[in-house]
């Protein structure tokens, strides 16, 4: 019993847009994630571009979270580019950027992992991870040719944020 969906975004511009309901610009997710069944979202951007965000919202855990992929389980990020994408509040308390949000599962095939491939992030700002945040469970994610430059965070991790004990896996 499952499910897989298979979400492509392929040659997609995100410009200039403004985020009430936490920072979110762009979000996918199965929620709750599945402890118990097979259940992937498996969610692929090849040349994407997302610049120009501004969170409205201050003050909440996601208020910086550009990208929200929740509950997803494949993640693959090809040639693409997030720049200035801002929380201009210095009291700013969430993860930014590509926000990898996991919950935990019985299963081995439900545990996320996220690849990034010739990805850049440049200009960018969060309270903690302007660039990726791994936040809760357990996600292997890994980072291959990929450039992280002048973001900020207010709080802690100025590119990556990690949120939650490290493991030996």
């Amino acid at each position: 019993r499952g499910s897989v969906m298979d979400v492509t975004y392929d040659s997609t511009t995100f410009v200039d847009h403004g985020t009430v309901l936490w920072g979110i610009a762009m979000q996918v997710e199965i929620w709750p994630p599945p402890s118990d069944q097979t259940r992937q979202l498996n969610w692929h951007l090849v040349d994407v571009e997302l610049s120009g965000n501004t969170a409205l919202n201050q003050g909440d855990i996601l208020d910086s979270a550009w990208i929200h992929p929740a509950g997803c389980t494949h993640i693959l990020v090809e040639r693409s580019r997030f720049e200035n994408n801002v929380n201009a509040d210095s009291t700013a308390l969430g993860t930014g950027g590509f926000d990898l949000y996991t919950g935990q599962s019985q299963l081995e095939e439900n545990r996320p992992h996220a690849r990034f491939i010739n990805v850049e992030w440049h200009g960018n700002s969060a309270g903690s991870g302007p660039a990726v945040g791994l936040v809760g469970g357990v996600v292997d994610a890994s980072f291959d040719t990929c450039l992280m430059r002048s973001n900020v965070a207010f709080l802690g991790g100025g590119a990556i944020a990690f949120d939650g004990a490290p493991s030996n896996r």
